[in-house]
């Protein structure tokens, strides 16, 4: 009987430790995560002001584009200092934490050199510095995705709990 009670005990008590370890990558998950539906509407206008810019090539257009682009990096900007504000509490947290980071910082370069890419195509059409600046813009979001589902797996491994489907578009 002594036995059976300690057997429980010891379990409550690995239980509770490792429950708040759970909470709190789940909690950096959670400030990653927040703003999805935030990304989604503006990759939608963003898609759809790409093919308004790119059919007309005016200032007008290519500032409307612009500003939303300007908008998509202040959200990255935003969701980084989220995820800064909140503590891993496993190995597997942080890695999966600094992966974040990396990945919302690559996204935000990405972002940053298609801006570039627009600006020179507007006022340089067909110029290789704008062809220069989409191809760095491709790359850095090759890198932004190869660091986003290497997080998905560290975060798995932490035990967080991740949405089955990362894109939040696909049911909207």
């Amino acid at each position: 009987m002594r036995r059976g009670r300690s057997v429980v005990v010891l379990w409550l008590a690995a239980w509770s430790v490792a429950s708040p370890a759970l909470a709190a990558d789940g909690d950096v998950y959670q400030a990653w995560v927040a703003h999805d539906s935030d990304f989604c509407a503006l990759g939608k206008k963003t898609r759809t002001q790409t093919k308004t810019w790119s059919h007309s090539r005016s200032k007008k257009n290519e500032n409307h584009l612009l500003a939303t682009l300007a908008s998509t990096r202040d959200l990255i900007k935003q969701v980084i200092g989220d995820v800064d504000a909140q503590t891993p509490s496993s190995q597997d947290g942080t890695r999966a934490k600094t992966l974040v980071q990396r990945s919302n910082r690559n996204f935000d370069a990405s972002i940053h050199e298609l801006a570039r890419a627009v600006r020179a195509a507007t006022s340089h059409p067909g110029s290789s510095g704008s062809k220069a600046h989409a191809h760095a813009a491709g790359r850095d979001s090759d890198k932004a995705t190869k660091d986003e589902h290497s997080a998905r797996k560290a975060f798995t491994k932490a035990g967080v709990a991740i949405k089955k489907n990362p894109d939040a578009c696909a049911s909207q």
